[in-house]
Formats: structure tokens, sequence, C-alpha cells
């Protein structure tokens, strides 16, 4: 329940303890003294002095001993103190471990309490001794790799440390004898006692008592009655632990608070596999640390109801590749030991022993230390049994972009934390930001004036090593106005780019890409913190590098930094080559050629009759009035001139669109004169064939669509890995080790400043203590492979631990090469096809782009080296379907070198699509970081990888090798502001990561939308909390600008405490007095002075815990407001069209709108992102779609966005709106659907443009929903699916006959379960590989999300199994939006 601050509360705590020193490791003696210090803090609001309690207890629920109180010097209100207390212990106390505790109060308030983080252990004495046995030796905190430790042995003369209750229950003493006996040897080494019994009668209060652990050992059978069930519940909740082994899987199945303990139930009967490979993941929790990692280990191996990672912790999994038998197939992920602490107590279980046999070594100390952490005994820091459980995580949101007008994230880019826990964040649009997570703010810092063209912008930044003396943060941005670049002439010139234009993309001469030459710049600049607050000094400036780009064309800048222990610099940059540029199609991009010519020929007006062409002084025979393309081609190719395979005609008939004609063959790369027509023997009024240019032969394409002058270049900057060391003055050097020393460089055809090159859109780099490199490199966007083309668009990690060439844009990896390609004819290059050898040891694939050998030369890059280094396997790659129903595997050259070969799985655990890798963050355990938030040391050399496509985070694990060893989920999460995810916490498409020096996890992410401040972005800190879990603050206001007095409605809406006890208060502060101005959770406040005002919420809960956020309200100037009015949200084009725009601004402060301050932007939309292309300034104008998009993989649409930027007013700030609207194509490929229920995706029977899939499993309920909103204005008011089925299986499932009226499908409005706007009827077709289309009429007014929703017929058919069929494409027909359209056929 939230309450306010003005509730009364009758336990709220008078203090906070905020320390208590931990009991020393050795173990001490009764009687003994026990010192005991920390700080406590007045939560009271007068001065007052407060008393501390120490206490020690066996449990945490047990009877607490008294040891001692103190009482602090006098505190004021809200103040801080320290205590210190010298308590003797009992002489009389037992033997044993003591949790200590202390307890703050003052007065007769509330007490707060807080446990020490390490247990008290007390050695007992023979009482004939005559001197007190030598006290143990000081225990130490073993490191992850230490080899197993036994049990602690007793001391002299004192008997077993405890007793541990092996219960056998109703099973055969064959059955568990080898248990037993290992147990009893563990037993004898550890200086315990085990106690055998089949007798349920100990399963009571008073005989549980004297256990320290029970251990299942096998199946139990069902022995217990709910009074002993009972009992041992209290017996577990009050400290004790479970070891449950093997088949103890399968006992007392009816009993559901073992099963809570368990975690889950075997799924049947276990599966025997004699040699299977169980991995081992955590390498320091002591019954796993002495295991092999790849253990070869023979057992009985049972399938689980439920995966219970998350929920347990996870130490070991079976891999099911290496045995027949298993089922757990999702993300291959088979666990087979886990352990939790849970409701006061400890339960593990494994399913080592399934078998009986405990004879070996391995499986011996494996059950040895299982018990060690079942009985409390294990190192609670390595042994730690919570730490992939995701209830003891803590996910703060330090800011976001949901209060429209705050300083928020903007469009997110980078980030960096600073020594205190601050982080810089850079924002696209040249802002940086710091996040204060103490108080909740979020303050712009800078403004750098860049060019922001396509993806071009802010990006960074990182802080130096030395950041706490010198004070240097790192940015690197695209500025206004390149100084002294070079031009195609040779000479250089000073250029401010125009903002808004777009570089041609053929051109007859070099001289058309002058204006677009330019460059990123590295520089440093001071981080000041003085009486105006924290802001970065602009004036302090140096400029260290810079990286030449070509400007006017997306995509692909990367731009992360990073630094390694010896504080070099490591900057990533991309290869500025546009994603499917130059007819690349989504495959490799490194086109030089010169254009073919290209000419189309339409006949208008026409009833019949025939025309003529002439080509070069040959007239081809008549050609009729609606020939098709081939009838045009067969009379060109009749002329003497022009033999077969000299042009190449697609389109037509040329009486309904225009048939192209593309000159080739002897005609390649060539200026061909323009056709002439002669009309003469056309009939009909008006009647003409018209020959039209659009593309000239023997052109430039442009620089940028060929990425071997970049990324393939030894002497470009552009898509490597950089490393350099900056000094005291700016300048650099370059360290040793890196891939072309300077002195080599003899030729001057290599830049010594590159580490690794090959890189596409390397867009994060993280480097690790040991100086090793985390790279993601994101996916070519080709969704499917082409024979003697390319492998699907494949994403990469490369972990670079040396000087490397990763191969693009000719290979991906060393066995996936690209061939050589024509992009003219999009045929390949050879007649027998060729691929680039990728696969020489001695070195890469040759460069001879025109760009690379100094034949032509691109004003933005040098001719490097014809021969490259040899290249290195990237450590993970994948593509869009490796494990989609069904799975293309992990890409191989097998699946498109014309073998028809397959390709296998090598990474399962990944995921079903997407190909977006962004961010690998590796991390180092320090036990000395006093950071008690810090992720536990399971985690200590693995990396997160996150995935922005499908808002996903893995946990990355490498084996001694460097191979990746394991791959599992990490922190469950999912969309942001979604009340239906399933997921516990949100990481709405991840841009950025990394742990900070705290040891917690940060994340910076995107969220669903593009080149805008997204509402769902995010910047979090993840805390590894484990039970202290504090409330998180969430903060709304409206409006947050205007004119005074201004009116402001403050929201707390969503602010929540994890915690099931804890209630939580508010208090706001409107005006940065810090002073409390409303307790009320949604107050209103009038601002009645112009000026930036600050509004911070804090939420407290019942322990004392407290969150932060704030809001800067502007009072004296209005946001504008934009609309975009054509197209219309949802309307229809196809690429290559030409979409006309018009855009409404107003602003209350600037009156007449000056259309010169909008800007409209063509965006590829891809997914849940996009990526710039076409910009044009004006409220009304035409944008230009590019043909070639069509090639991208996945969903794919437009998105129309437009921005004003008001003048600011009253003194006041500029601000700025933005609208924007989709724009679908006709055709939507289902299987890119990302919101459904129910179905499944499979391989389509039909040629399909898409990504060669279908939804299949059609069942009753299920639906799909379009994506993004539909608008049929402009269409012909009907929808069409494309559907196949039901399938059948004789003589089980008999087939429908063809005809039968099968389901009806409801198109609704907004969820599946809104107003239904038609019905289409599926009728079935014969088999489901015979498709058909199915219609309805579809119309309505506005702007929809379409939901279709399969519903059952009354009588209909069932097909038990199959489900109904295959769809596998909705289509809407009509002319669209677009100034020349394409209908659907």
């Amino acid at each position: 329940m939230a309450l306010s601050a003005g509730t009364s509360e009758a336990a709220a705590p008078s203090a906070k303890l905020r320390s208590i020193s931990s009991p020393p490791k050795a173990a001490v003696a009764p009687g003994a003294t026990l010192k005991v210090s920390g700080r406590v803090v007045n939560a009271t609001r007068s001065s007052a002095k407060a008393r501390v309690t120490v206490t020690v207890r066996r449990t945490k629920t047990g009877k607490p001993i008294t040891l001692g109180a103190t009482t602090s010097k006098r505190v004021k209100a809200g103040g801080t103190a320290a205590y210190a207390l010298s308590a003797r212990l009992p002489a009389s106390l037992a033997g044993g471990s003591y949790y200590v505790r202390g307890c703050a109060s003052v007065g007769s308030g509330a007490a707060a309490c807080l446990w020490g983080a390490r247990k008290l252990t007390v050695a007992t004495t023979p009482k004939t001794a005559p001197a007190a046995a030598p006290a143990p030796k000081p225990a130490t905190t073993p490191s992850p790799d230490a080899a197993v430790a036994p049990l602690p042995a007793p001391g002299p003369e004192t008997g077993p440390k405890f007793d541990v209750l092996v219960f056998t229950g109703t099973a055969a003493p064959a059955s568990y004898e080898s248990g037993l006996n290992a147990l009893k040897a563990i037993a004898n080494d550890g200086g315990f006692k085990v106690t055998q019994s089949s007798d349920a009668a100990l399963f009571t209060a008073d005989r549980l008592k004297d256990f320290r652990a029970v251990v299942l050992l096998g199946n139990i059978g069902s022995p217990l009655s709910a009074a002993q069930e009972a009992a041992f519940a209290a017996y577990y909740k009050d400290g004790g632990g479970l070891l449950a082994i093997g088949s103890a899987i399968e006992s007392e199945p009816q009993w559901s608070y073992l099963t809570e303990l368990l975690g889950t139930r075997a799924d049947g009967a276990a599966v025997a596999a004699f040699n299977a490979t169980v991995k081992v993941a955590d390498r320091g929790h002591e019954a796993s640390k002495s295991l092999p990692e790849y253990w070869k280990h023979g057992d009985l191996y049972y399938n689980f109801k439920d995966n219970v990672r998350g929920l347990s912790h996870v130490l070991a999994t079976v891999d099911e590749s290496t045995y027949a038998g298993g089922t757990m197939k999702a993300l291959a992920d088979h666990p087979v030991a886990w352990c939790k602490d849970f409701q006061g107590g400890r339960s593990f279980y494994t399913n080592v022993g399934a078998n009986g046999e405990f004879s070996a070594a391995d499986v011996r100390s494996h059950l040895a230390g299982a018990l060690q952490w079942t009985a409390g005994e294990a190192d609670p820091v390595y042994s730690d049994c919570g730490a992939t459980v995701l209830a003891n995580y803590q996910q703060v949101k330090m800011s976001d972009n949901t209060v429209a007008g705050s300083p928020g994230l903007k469009e997110p880019i980078g980030f960096d934390v600073l020594p205190d826990g601050r982080v810089l964040q850079t924002a696209r649009g040249g802002e940086l930001r710091l996040h204060d997570p103490k108080d909740g703010s979020s303050t712009v810092i800078a403004t750098l004036p860049v060019y922001t063209n396509s993806e071009d912008g802010l990006y960074g930044p990182a802080i130096d090593n030395d950041f706490a003396t010198n004070r240097w943060v790192y940015l690197y941005y695209a500025p206004q106005t390149v100084v002294n670049v070079k031009q195609s002439n040779g000479k250089t010139r000073t250029i401010t780019t125009p903002p808004n234009d777009s570089a041609p993309t053929t051109a007859p001469s070099l001289s058309a890409w002058d204006d677009y030459v330019g460059y990123f710049q590295l520089s440093r600049f001071k981080f000041v913190q003085d009486a105006s607050g924290p802001h970065l000094d602009l004036d302090t400036e140096q400029k260290i590098l810079r990286v030449s780009n070509n400007r006017g064309a997306c995509c692909h800048v990367a731009g992360d930094i990073d630094f390694d222990q010896h504080n070099n610099l490591w900057l990533v940059t991309g290869d500025d080559t546009p994603s499917g540029g130059g007819n690349s199609g989504g495959f490799s991009p490194h086109n030089d050629m010169k254009t073919d010519e290209t000419q189309t020929v339409r006949v208008t007006g026409a009833t019949g009759g025939s025309f003529t062409l002439t080509v070069a002084g040959q007239t081809t025979a008549p050609i009729a009035y609606n020939a098709a393309a081939a009838g045009v081609r067969t009379a060109l190719e009749g002329l003497s001139n022009v033999d077969p395979g000299d042009v190449i005609v697609t389109g037509g008939p040329v009486n309904a669109a225009a048939a192209t004609v593309l000159f080739d063959g002897r005609f390649s790369e060539t200026d061909v004169a323009p056709m002439t027509v002669n009309n003469a023997g056309l009939t009909g009024a008006g009647a003409a064939a018209v020959v039209a240019t659009t593309q000239e032969g023997n052109w430039f394409q442009a620089p940028f669509v060929d990425a071997r002058r970049s990324a393939g270049n030894t002497n470009d900057l552009r898509g490597k890995v950089l490393r350099i060391h900056v000094n005291a003055d700016g300048s650099y050097t370059n360290p040793a080790g890196n891939l072309f020393p300077e002195s080599q460089d003899t030729d001057d055809r290599s830049r010594p400043e590159i580490y690794a090159m090959g890189f596409r859109n390397p867009f994060r780099i993280q480097v690790d203590n040991h100086d090793v490199a985390y790279v993601t490199d994101y996916s070519p966007d080709a969704n499917t492979p082409e024979n003697y083309r390319g492998p699907a668009g494949t994403g990469r990690v490369e972990v670079v631990r040396k000087a490397s060439n990763y191969g693009w844009p000719l290979c991906v990896s060393p066995k996936l090469p690209y061939y050589r390609w024509n992009f003219n004819t999009t045929t390949p290059l050879d007649p027998t096809p060729q691929a680039y050898e990728c696969d020489n040891p001695e070195r890469g694939p040759q460069n001879r782009s025109r760009w690379n050998t100094g034949a032509t030369i691109d004003p933005a890059s040098e001719p490097g080296r014809i021969n490259v280094p040899p290249l290195t396997q990237p450590d993970i790659w994948y593509s869009y379907r490796d494990n989609a129903n069904p799975p293309l595997g992990t890409p191989c050259v097998a699946y498109y070198n014309g073998s028809g070969g397959t390709c296998p799985q090598l990474f399962p655990e990944l995921f079903t699509t997407g190909v977006a890798p962004h961010g690998a963050a590796p991390y180092h355990f320090d036990a000395s970081n006093p950071s008690t938030t810090k992720f536990p040391p399971y985690y200590d050399g693995a990396f997160i990888l996150g995935e922005f496509n499908v808002d996903t985070l893995r946990e990355v694990r490498v084996d001694k090798d460097n191979k990746i060893f394991k791959i599992n989920r990490f922190l469950d999460c999912g969309a942001a502001l979604s009340k239906t995810s399933p997921f516990p916490f949100e990481c709405d498409n991840p841009m950025d990561m990394q742990f900070g020096t705290d040891g917690s996890y940060y994340l910076l992410t995107y969220g669903d939308g593009f080149f805008q401040s997204n509402p769902d972005a995010g910047m979090y800190r993840w805390e590894y909390v484990k039970g202290q879990r504090g409330p998180q603050a969430v903060l709304g206001a409206t409006p947050t600008d205007g004119i005074a007095p201004l009116t402001v409605q403050f929201s707390s809406e969503g602010s929540r405490d994890a915690d099931p006890g804890d209630s939580i208060r508010f208090a706001w502060d409107f005006d940065e007095d810090g002073l409390v101005d409303s307790t009320d959770p949604d107050p209103s406040h009038v601002y009645t002075t112009n000026g930036q005002h600050l509004a911070k919420l804090t939420v407290t809960d019942s322990t004392g815990k407290s969150d932060s956020k704030t809001v800067r309200i502007i009072v004296g100037n209005t946001s504008p407001k934009i609309t975009v009015d054509t197209p219309l949200d949802g309307d229809f084009f196809e690429w290559g069209d030409k979409i006309p725009f018009t855009v409404t601004a107003s602003d209350p402060e600037d009156g007449p709108i000056d259309c010169s301050r909008v800007t409209v932007t063509f965006v590829l939309v891809h997914n849940t992102h996009g990526h710039a292309e076409e910009a044009k300034t004006g409220c009304s104008g035409t944008l230009q779609t590019s043909a070639e998009d069509a090639s991208h993989g996945d969903y794919i649409a437009g998105g129309i966005s437009a921005t004003y930027t008001d003048k600011g007013a009253n003194g006041q700030p500029a601000l700025s709106a933005t609208d924007q609207h989709v724009v679908q194509i006709r055709r939507q490929q289902v299987e890119y659907a990302l919101d459904q229920e129910g179905t499944t995706t499979a391989a389509s029977s039909e040629p399909d443009a898409g990504g060669g899939q279908v939804r299949a499993s059609l069942d009753p309920g299920d639906w799909i929903a379009i994506n993004n909103r539909v608008n049929v204005a402009h269409m012909d008011k009907q929808i069409t699916l494309r559907f196949a089925g039901p399938g059948s299986f004789p003589p089980f499932i008999p087939a429908t006959p063809a005809g039968t009226e099968l389901a009806d499908v409801e198109v609704r409005d907004g969820s599946p379960t809104g107003p239904v706007l038609t019905t289409v009827r599926l009728k079935a077709t014969g088999d489901s590989t015979i498709y058909q289309n199915f219609s309805a009429p579809l119309d309505y007014t506005g702007s929809k999300r379409l939901y279709l929703v399969f519903k059952q017929l009354t009588d209909g058919p069932v097909i038990p199994f199959l489900g109904w069929g295959n769809l596998n494409w909705v289509a809407f027909t009509g002319p669209g939006i677009t100034t020349s359209s394409t209908k659907e056929g």
C-alpha cells in the first residue's frame, strides 16, 4: 500500500543502522570479547541519542542472545554518528556459527536492524583439557579457481561439528547404498556426522532441530504425514538445509512445499546417458569449482517440467546434443544442479547420482560441496546461491523520456559512469547529459553544434582513467563545418555541410561528392564542477584525431570509446556505407563498377499496332503496342549489334507500365545513346511510344557504396578498432602491438592507429582488465542466404585478443566468404561463380577496389595495400533464422555455395531473429570493492551481450581456451512501459552497457522508434541486493513548459517497492530549496515566475531506503506543435516511390511559422528502429525512397519524421517538437509480426519475397497483429490473406476436401478483443502447401492497428495437432499516397 508522508505509520523506524562491522574470520571462544562498530542515523525530526543493541542467533528466525547495548552521542535530525561496543560472549555459548544483528532506535521509536555481512564462528574446548585447544586457523576467502576444500575439520576431541539426516524413506537399501557410503566418507573427511534413517517419525520440530541439513537420498516415496511435512517446513524456514539427490525429484509428488523448494518436478522417467557432457558454469561454488568445465558424466538424466533458471541458481547444465532423450530444447538450457536461499533456509538439488552410482571422486567432490553449502558452512561470497536469482536484483531507472520537455535522454547514443556514480550520456543531436542517481536529476551540461544528417551527430562519451585528477571527458562528433578537407582536384577547402542534403548515388564526375566530404572529430574536454554546477568547458577542447567520412548518406558511425589498463584509448568506427547501397541487396556492399545504361520504354494512348526502336543505327522489327518485357528483348536481340545478354529487359507490358532496358554485355559500363522510336505503326488517338534515359552509362557509383574503401582499406580509419595513447597536449602516439607498425609503413599505405580492421558497424566496445576488447558488430540486412552471393545477414561478436583482420566487406569470417558480384545485373560476376579467398592463412582477400588501388581517388579516403592481413574468426556469429522454426542453423558456406547443404546450430541459446548485437560488457569481480551492490563472483570472466532488435540480454561464458562455453538468459527483460510484459525488468532496445566501478550493471536503451525522444528509452542501473531492495520513484508532470502563471499537475503513478512488506511515502520539492512542499502522491503547483525550475520527487520505503527523480519545468516558453498532414499514418507506398509530404507547425510565441526551420526526413523503419535517409527543409515537398531498401531483412516500412524548433522566448531556451508517421508497403509478411499469440513460424513452400517463412499452427483464439497502424483511405478498401491448409497425416488426420469452409479471421481494431472491422472466411485449399488468396472488404476511417483473430466456425472442422494451416502474407490493394505507385498483384 502506498502511504503519503503525512499518513501515520506506527512502524516507522526512529533510526537507521547504516553499517555494522563483521566479526573476525577466525573462530572465537565462549567468553571472548567481541568488538562491534558502525554508523547510525537519527531518522527523527529532532536532535537525539541513538541506542544500538547487538544480538547473535543460530538462525535468522531463531531466539536472539543479547550481547550488549551502547548509546551514541547526541545526533541532529537526519544526522549520522559512529557507535562502538565491546561485548563479552556468554561463557555457556555453544560452539557453531551465529548471525550477528544490530538494532538501532531513538527514544521509544521503532528500531531498524541490520545483519552482519559475515557469521560469527564460536569454537568450544573440551572440559577435561588442561588448557584451551588452539583456535582453528583463520579461514581465508577462496578464489574461484581454488581446489575444492573439505568440510571444516573439528578441533581436538571436540566431536562432530554438526549432524546431517540422510532420509531414505521407503526406498530399498540397494538403491541408496552407494550414495550413503559416499556421504559417510564425506562426513568422515569433513568432521561431521551422518544419521541415516527411513523413519518418518524423525520429522518433528524437536528431532529435526538436531540436524543442520536433511538429505533426501533418491526417491523416498511418500512416507510423510501432513504434520510431518509441516514440521519440516518449519525447520527449513528456521534456517535448515535441504539437499535432494538424483531421483529425490520424484519424491512426495503431492507435497507442494517440496515442489516449491525443488523448483520443479521430473517430466517423465530419467533417460540413460553413458557419456553426456555436463557444462559446469559456476567455477566458484564449493559444489562445482573442482569439476571440469566439460564434465563427461554418465548418469540417468531427468527432463524437468519447468526450467528453474531465474528462480534458482543454476550451477551446471547437461548438453542435450551429447545424448539422446533430452527435451529441454528452449535456449538449449537443461539444468542438472541448482540451489537457492529461500524463506530462511537453503535448498540444493542435483541430478547427479540418479543412477545410484557415487563412487567417482568428482561425484563425491560435488556432493561434499553441496553439503557444505546446504549446512551453511560454505563461503557465502563464492558459494552464493542467489547469484542468478532474479528476485535478488533491483533495476533502478535513473532517467527516461516519459516526461515531455524534461532533459531526459532525448535520442540516446552512449554513456560512461563517473567515479562517484553519476552518469554522462550523449544524445545524437549534440547534447551531453549528466544523470545523478542521488537526487534523480538529469542535466544538460554541454551542447555541441553537430551535423546530424542520417546517423551523424554526437557519439561517445568516455572518461579518462585518471579522471579523478585530470577531469578529461572524450567525445566523438561530426562538426557542422569541416576544415581543410580534400577535394577531387587534390586541393583542400573548408565546408559547412548542408544539414539536410543527400549526396548523389551516381554522377559523371567525382566532383559531385566534393561538397559531402567530412569527418568525425575525436576530442577531449574538461569536466568542471563549480558554483554554477557541473558543466563541460568547451573552450578546453583538445582535438586528437579526425576520421574522414562521406556525408549525405547513411550509415554506420560506431563511435564508442573505452580505455585499457594502460590508459590507451580505444575507438571503434563504422564502415560509413549504406546497408543496401549500390544495389548490394543487404549483402556485401563493395560496388565500384561504373553504371550500365538504363532506358525505359512506355506506350500511351495506343489501342493497337506496333512501334520500332533504333539502337546505334540498327532498327528492330515491329514491336506490339502491348509487348511484354520478353517481346522487347527479342526485338532488340534481333539486331546485328545486339547479342543475347547485351540487354536485360524487365517490367511491362509497355502499354501498362514502363519496360526497363538495362544495357550490359558489350555495352557494360558504357554510355549508350538514347534509343529512338518510330510510332507510325501505332493506332489510337495520341498514341506514342516514349523512350527515357533513367541512368546514363559510364557514371561513377558513389564512393560510399563500396566498403572496401573504408573497412577493407589498410590506410583508412573507418570500419576499425583504433588504439592510441593520448599525450598531455592532446597529441597521441601509437602503442606497440597495433596491426600496422609505423616503422613498417614504407609506402604510406597503412595507418598505425589501427588495432583491428574489417568491421561493418562495430557499435560497441568494452576493454577488460586484461586489455581484451569486446566488440559487437551489427549485421547486414539480407534475411536469407543467396546461392553464389553470400550468407544471410550475420551479426558478429568479436573478442579481440590481438591485432586482427575480421574481413568485412568481402568476408564474414575465414569460412564465410562473399562471391564476386555484378552489381549492375545482380548476378555473379564470373561465368563460374567465384568466392573471395577468405581462408588463406597468409593473407586476406586482395582489395582491388578502384578507391583502394589509387586508380580513382575518393576525396574522403586514401589508397591502401592490396594485400591485407589474414582473417581472424569471430567468437559468435548469428543470423535471422538460425534457431527459428525450422532453423537454418548458424551461417555456414554450405547453405549458399550451391550444394544445398545445411548448417548446424552452434549457438542455440541465442535468438530466433534479431541480428543486432549492441554491446558486450565483461565483468571482473573484485572482492576488495566495498560496494554492497556489486555483482557476485559467479559472473567473473563472463560478458553480457545485448540484442537490440529483440529486447534481450544474454550471459556469455568463455572456457579456459577462450571459446564460447555457455550462453544463458540474463536478467529476463523486455519492452518498457508495458503492463502486459512477462518480464520483471526492462531492456527496450539495448543501446549501450557496461559494469561500473561499483560492480553494478548499467544499461542505456533506445526504445521503440527512430530519430526522436522515445518515451520507452531508459538509463538503468542493476544492483545485486539479495533481500534489500529499495523503492522506485516514477515522476510525471503535465505540462512541462508554458507561460506564467503555469499550473503543473504532478504524478507519482508507477512508483513502487518490490518488497511485499514495505510501504512507501512521497515528498515533493517544487523549487529546489531542499524543503518538502507536498507529501501528496499527485499534487499540483503553480509557477508564477519565468525560468527553469527543477521539481523533485523522493519516494521512501518503510526501511528508510529512498529514490528520487526530477523534472525541469520551463516557464516563459511553450513547446511548438507540429503535425504530419500528408502522408497519413499507415498510408501505403512501394520502395523506389516518391512520397509527397505536407506539415503544419505552430508556436504561440513565434507567431507565423518559418518553414525553413522545419526538417522532414524519410526513415527506413527496420523492426522497432530506423535508418535516416533523404531529408528536406520546408512544410511541403517530396521524399525519394530507395528501391534497394526492399532488400532489408525483417519488418520494414517507411517513416516520415518532421521536426520544428522554435526561437525561444522570454529568455528561455528554444524548444522542439516532432511528429512521425509510418507508411506501409502493400504486402505484409506475417512471419515478421512483432506481436502475436499462439502461432509459430515454418518454412514457406512457395516463392516468397519475404523471409521464406509463414505463420503456422493456426488454431482458434490465435492472433497476429499487423506491425504499426494501417490507414486505407487511399486504398481499394480490401484485405487479402494468402493461406494454405489444412495439412493431413493419413490415416490419423485425413485430408480436408478443398473448398470446405474452414475458419473465420476477424480483423479487429486495436487489440485481439477490439471491435470487428471485417471478417475473412478461409476455405480448405487441399493441402498446407497449396496457397490461395482469400479477401474481404475493409473500410474504416482513421489509422488503426489491425489484429487478425482466428475463430472456429460453428460445426467447422477441427484439425488436431496440425492446426488449420499456414498464413504467408496479408496484402492491401490500391494507389496509396505515392506519386508513382505499384499495385499489389
